[in-house]
């Protein structure tokens, strides 16, 4: 996640129509949160049904989000990522297929490039997302997921892949592909 003195240039920078956090953030959100932007709680909306039908229509050229890099010059910069973009990073994958049968490994912050191979990986092609939900997960959390959650493909950094090979090899037992 970014941290919190960056967020007040974030949704500056954004000018989002809605604020999706979850509780947590609620009191630092309304303080940083352009007038009349709603702010959402998606940890209280659990279960809650959408009512809109009237949804915008949207192409593949349209942004799917915007993810920050931390830049160069310290102030995060903003690169759009489009929804084709997305789905042929998701869908086109041919040294690493992912189908309805397998289970993706979710251990990435979604602040991270990353994390998006394993949503959209895992959504666009119909598997299960195991998701690693400590805040600040450690080797063990990862490990213990995927032996609970049988993992069958996972993207890993590479110095995160050589800690667990080393420390929990054993957690890799129903891995199908890396």
């Amino acid at each position: 996640t970014h941290a919190p003195e960056q967020l007040p240039f974030i949704v500056t920078d954004t000018a989002p129509a809605a604020i999706l956090h979850d509780t947590r953030l609620g009191d630092l959100l309304a303080e940083i949160a352009p007038d009349g932007t709603p702010t959402i709680a998606l940890d209280a909306a659990k279960g809650v049904t959408p009512t809109r039908t009237d949804w915008p229509k949207s192409s593949g050229r349209d942004a799917a989000y915007v993810m920050y890099t931390s830049g160069t010059t310290g102030t995060p910069k903003g690169v759009i990522a489009p929804q084709c973009g997305i789905a042929a990073h998701a869908l086109d994958q041919p040294l690493r297929p992912v189908s309805p049968e397998d289970v993706m490994l979710h251990a990435a912050t979604i602040a991270a490039d990353g994390s998006s191979g394993e949503i959209w990986g895992a959504l666009l092609n119909g598997a299960a997302l195991a998701i690693v939900e400590a805040e600040k997960p450690g080797l063990a959390d990862i490990a213990h997921v995927m032996t609970t959650r049988q993992t069958t493909t996972a993207i890993f950094y590479a110095g995160l892949l050589h800690l667990m090979v080393d420390h929990h090899i054993d957690a890799f037992a129903s891995m199908r592909v890396l």
